[in-house]
């Protein structure tokens, strides 16, 4: 659910352009160089149940075709993104939590380098009807 805020975050901070090297959902086939941002499920917070607070996750997937930049990419959008604390598109981020840090994941079918990562979201939540 906040993997479009994610992306438009990372471009906004220079790591690419949305629909050019920066994908939401699924990676095609090309560019080689490339981020793309999966929603994940995420676990569910105790507070969550009567508290406006939710939790959002999100997969970071980098490919290339160097893997020494596959791996300093994400190590870059790593250090931008823990602990971030602010608005993210229509949401309200009162903390970033790192669920995978970044590791390689191996080479895709064309022997490009692939490097993942996970992130959990603590968002408010606004307009439930019965959390307070």
């Amino acid at each position: 659910m906040i993997g479009e805020a994610f992306m438009s975050y990372l471009a906004a901070e220079g790591f690419g352009t949305v629909g050019t090297d920066l994908f939401l959902g699924f990676q095609p086939d090309s560019p080689d160089d490339c981020i793309t941002i999966y929603d994940t499920a995420p676990p569910v917070l105790t507070e969550s149940q009567g508290l406006q607070v939710d939790n959002m996750t999100c997969q970071v997937l980098v490919r290339n075709v160097d893997y020494l930049q596959a791996r300093d990419t994400i190590a870059d959008i790593h250090h931008k993104i823990v602990g971030y604390d602010g608005v993210m598109g229509n949401f309200d981020v009162t903390a970033v939590f790192i669920e995978q840090a970044p590791a390689s994941i191996g080479l895709d079918e064309k022997n490009r380098a692939e490097w993942s990562a996970h992130y959990r979201f603590r968002v408010a939540s606004e307009g439930d009807k019965f959390r307070i």
